[in-house]
């Protein structure tokens, strides 16, 4: 009789997932997750970003001295695993969790689910439709 073990990593710091082993994904810019193995990521304090998805450290936070970080981390909101977190909204829209899902905040000349389409993109798209 054989014994099959199936090793599933943990997630490496700066990401997460529902269960915290594979897949992960990165936390998203404004967070942080300085451990491995977790489920949630630490919202950096006084509502600074992140330069990039995946910081592992609130230090990643532009503007935070280590001694403020020192003080912040005990009382850093934590953000649970959400679709977001797959980074579905294109375009640098921000990604609202909802009970259903997701729904994408597009910025200024986009549109569409994921923010992918440009308007005059979706105004040809409706006009096609409308002379059929």
């Amino acid at each position: 009789m054989y014994v099959f073990y199936l090793l599933i990593a943990e997630c490496k710091e700066g990401y997460v997932s529902k269960t915290g082993l594979e897949p992960c994904f990165p936390c998203p810019r404004g967070y942080f997750q300085p451990e491995r193995g977790r489920s949630s990521c630490f919202l950096c304090p006084d509502g600074v970003k992140t330069r990039s998805p995946g910081s592992t450290d609130i230090t990643d936070c532009e503007g935070i001295s280590e001694s403020a970080a020192s003080h912040s981390l005990n009382s850093s909101i934590e953000l649970s695993m959400t679709e977001c977190f797959s980074l579905p909204c294109q375009n640098d829209a921000e990604c609202v969790s909802v009970p259903a899902g997701y729904t994408c905040k597009c910025q200024s000349g986009w549109t569409g689910k994921n923010c992918g389409n440009t308007l005059q993109e979706d105004h040809v798209m409706l006009k096609c439709k409308a002379l059929s």
